[in-house]
């Protein structure tokens, strides 16, 4: 999607950490900000958790060294409806202080909830028109309240292989605003390589590279089907794994205006191995340096075979335009996997029934969704998802 040929990754790339509000985070992190290693912070301003003092003073910190970046977490800006949730979420996001001194303000690609849920997981929407006007309108109402362009971030969660295929489409068609960044998340892109057996390399060719700001590092782990087959999740919750690191060398020179790379690791994960952060980290540090500083070309590695076929820009998915026909989709959606028990299997068949009597026009989309992938959707979801108390 973009013209590499000549371009060269940004010097000075500053290394940070996404800031968790937890003990056990700071913990790990102290010697890393009082050596004054961390160059900078992001901060998810709207998480439910409330925020430590700590962390808050951390935030005023990185705000006056204009190091401070801000991620949305909570506001499902792909849902079909503008919800109650997400109005009383925009009206507390106007109160903060700090979030006109970040460098800049980003989402998550994806739909979280539906009218009646507090909280949930992040599922994708299927690649199409009606997407697209949804998520405009709602970057439009969440851009409002931080008084200016929201990013976004790529989705680990994929259901279908066509939302691996069209997310870059989606992403770039969103994005019109040159102050609009994209946050690479190269765990999320390894997840959907190895859920769909793809090549990691096309997959990373096929997103805006030339739009990425910010890249977000991660680790992660296998989660074992019923079926006895494993698919990855984006969980945060381990040591990043070589590949992601080899995927982040690959990303920095086809990624010329990449200002930060983040390293993430979930609060209430460190307490057993407080070390893993600090390890993580220098690793961050060496590999950005080795290739910014020390002229490392990972482009002299990458066969042009692995560009082809998704590393093409394709139309979206011939599918519904009508956003109301999208509402019906993700409440098919949000109500099959809610009536799933939490360690019960799911039954694909009758997930994809259910969808195609709600949505008859994403009839095509849903017979693309893959059961196993389905399946670890369900499991997130289980985990994640709140109803709202009335």
């Amino acid at each position: 999607m973009v013209d590499s040929a000549n371009l060269a990754p940004t010097p000075r790339i500053k290394a940070g950490l996404v800031l968790m509000s937890s003990a056990d985070w700071l913990a790990a992190a102290s010697d890393l900000l009082i050596g004054d290693h961390v160059d900078a912070v992001e901060w998810s301003w709207d998480t439910e958790t409330p925020h430590a003092p700590w962390a808050l003073e951390l935030v005023d910190y990185f705000a006056g060294r204009r190091a401070l970046y801000a991620h949305g977490v909570m506001y499902s800006p792909f849902s079909a409806e503008f919800e109650p949730r997400q109005r009383e979420a925009l009206a507390k996001t106007s109160a903060w202080r700090q979030l006109p001194l970040a460098v800049h303000i980003t989402e998550h690609v994806g739909f979280m909830t539906i009218v009646g849920m507090q909280r949930g997981a992040p599922l994708p929407a299927p690649p199409c028109r009606a997407s697209i006007t949804a998520a405009r309108d709602q970057l439009h109402r969440l851009a409002d309240a931080v008084g200016r362009p929201v990013g976004l971030e790529n989705l680990a969660m994929a259901i279908s292989g066509a939302d691996v295929a069209l997310q870059g489409d989606l992403i770039e068609e969103l994005l019109v605003s040159d102050d609009a960044p994209f946050v690479l998340d190269v765990h999320n892109l390894y997840c959907q390589a190895v859920n769909f057996a793809l090549p990691p390399l096309s997959l990373l060719h096929a997103l805006p590279l030339h739009r990425v700001r910010e890249i977000h590092v991660s680790g992660g782990r296998m989660h074992a089907l019923p079926n006895g087959l494993v698919r990855r999740r984006d969980t945060h919750d381990h040591l990043v794994p070589d590949e992601v690191w080899e995927l982040l060398a690959a990303s920095l020179p086809f990624c010329p205006r990449v200002e930060v790379v983040m390293l993430e690791r979930l609060a209430g994960t460190l307490s057993a191995c407080p070390g893993d952060l600090s390890a993580d980290f220098f690793r961050m540090k060496h590999v950005i340096e080795t290739v910014v500083d020390g002229g490392a070309n990972p482009r002299s590695t990458l066969p042009s075979s692995q560009l082809d076929g998704y590393a093409t820009s394709r139309a979206p998915l011939p599918g519904p335009s009508d956003v109301a026909e999208l509402r019906g989709y993700q409440r098919a959606l949000v109500r099959a996997l809610s009536a799933i028990p939490q360690a019960s299997p799911v039954d694909a068949a009758a997930v994809r029934a259910a969808l195609a009597a709600e949505a008859p026009g994403f009839s095509v989309y849903v017979e693309t969704i893959d059961d196993n992938m389905l399946a670890i959707a369900h499991a997130a979801f289980s985990r994640w998802s709140r109803e709202r108390e009335t």
